[in-house]
């Protein structure tokens, strides 16, 4: 008991000193906090969720960044094509070459529906930007 006092104080000292942050609703003190730092019953688990099938899973709208994707497809060409170094280093640095000169394409699409736009997706300034990645990488290897 007389450590759910101590809390009630602090949490009192701290209205009084932020009188704004109150109402706030992204605070982690609220009226709901106080009543329950009384309360000496303990909480209950919060309930488990249950595994969602994969048909589900494969139907759920998930973002996806479209221009990543291409260039996750045609690094491999690329580096190839440019005869640079295949390191998972020298790729990781190619990768945010390129990704950091294209514009993020997110879509909110199932699985499915992101592969066929990835499919009907314009690689031209993909490519560019990996070729770009791959020049940089190549005259100022990270290794």
């Amino acid at each position: 008991m007389a450590k759910a006092k101590k809390t009630l104080d602090k949490d009192m000292m701290f209205q009084k000193m932020m009188p704004a942050l109150a109402g706030n609703p992204f605070s982690t003190l609220s009226t709901e906090s106080t009543q329950e730092s009384t309360n000496t019953e303990p909480s209950s688990p919060a309930p488990k969720e249950e595994p969602t099938p994969k048909s589900s899973i494969e139907n759920e709208l998930l973002p996806h960044n479209i221009n990543e994707i291409l260039v996750q497809d045609h690094i491999d060409q690329v580096i190839k094509k440019f005869n640079c170094c295949s390191c998972p280093r020298c790729r990781q640095d190619i990768t945010i070459i390129a990704l950091n000169a294209l514009a993020p394409q997110y879509v909110a699409l199932s699985q499915e529906e992101t592969e066929k736009m990835v499919q009907q997706s314009d690689v031209k300034p993909v490519y560019n930007a990996l070729i770009k990645g791959v020049l940089q990488v190549r005259s100022h290897p990270n290794h």
